[in-house]
């Protein structure tokens, strides 16, 4: 994957050739370098006309948000309050991002910086493995302790149109743990909103039955330090769209 080979460098000059034509005689985006190039390509099944459209989104997207593929101070600021980790993979091989939604702040940190450091933890991630590209990503959200103000439509609004419009990604799961009352009464009901009916079905309400995601992510492997207080949340999972089998994204 990383060290490219002659059915990727194809790839990736139809995908070049694609976004030009896409472009419709204006000046096509700055291209990346031919093994993030190929993310593109890959996640979209190699359908050459929707890997450019995404793409050129995605380009629209790094531009118009000041993003980075490294460590800005924008970055190092969202990465110290300690909401997102990376670096964890599940039971299935997929990069696991775990988000402690516990520790976000948001008096401490600003929509945008936390747009930069979600991009910049969701690339590294798309990064470690072609597994991000063909089977997905699995992301574990920690919900016990947050207070209704969590809701910040500015930064979720970012989140849910960079997943489903613009990064090279798919979401093979996403389990939410510990959820409080009032997350899945009024909190959901707002952020679902912002996410199609295909992501839906891939979201899963745990609260504190772990047991529901035993065969991506057992509970003993999340590190100890960002376990759940298993004294807070719901015990029964609220209902959701997730359904037990998935579409192909």
């Amino acid at each position: 994957f990383f060290n490219v080979e002659m059915d990727q460098i194809e790839a990736v000059a139809m995908l070049k050739s694609a976004v030009r034509t896409a472009c419709n005689g204006k000046e096509a985006p700055p291209f990346l370098a031919d093994e993030d190039l190929y993310k593109f390509a890959a996640c979209r099944r190699f359908d050459m006309h929707s890997a450019a459209q995404r793409y050129i989104r995605f380009m629209q997207l790094y531009l118009e948000y000041d993003l980075s593929f490294d460590e800005t101070p924008d970055v190092s600021k969202g990465l110290g309050l300690g909401v997102v980790n990376i670096g964890h993979f599940d039971t299935k091989g997929h990069p696991l991002i775990i988000g402690a939604v516990r520790n976000l702040d948001w008096k401490k940190v600003t929509a945008k910086e936390m747009q930069k450091t979600w991009f910049y933890c969701i690339w590294k991630a798309l990064s470690s493995t072609p597994k991000a590209q063909s089977q997905g990503i699995v992301i574990v959200m920690i919900a016990s302790g947050i207070s209704i103000s969590i809701f910040n439509r500015e930064f979720h609004g970012f989140v849910a149109k960079a997943v489903q419009e613009c990064m090279p990604m798919k979401v093979e799961r996403l389990f939410i743990l510990n959820q409080p009352w009032f997350f899945s009464r009024l909190i959901w009901p707002l952020l679902s909103q912002l996410f199609s009916a295909k992501i839906r079905q891939r979201i899963v309400m745990v609260g504190k039955n772990y047991d529901i995601m035993q065969e991506y992510v057992p509970f003993e492997a999340i590190p100890h330090a960002l376990r759940p207080d298993p004294t807070q949340g719901e015990d029964v999972p609220d209902t959701s769209d997730a359904q037990p089998t998935v579409e192909p994204n």
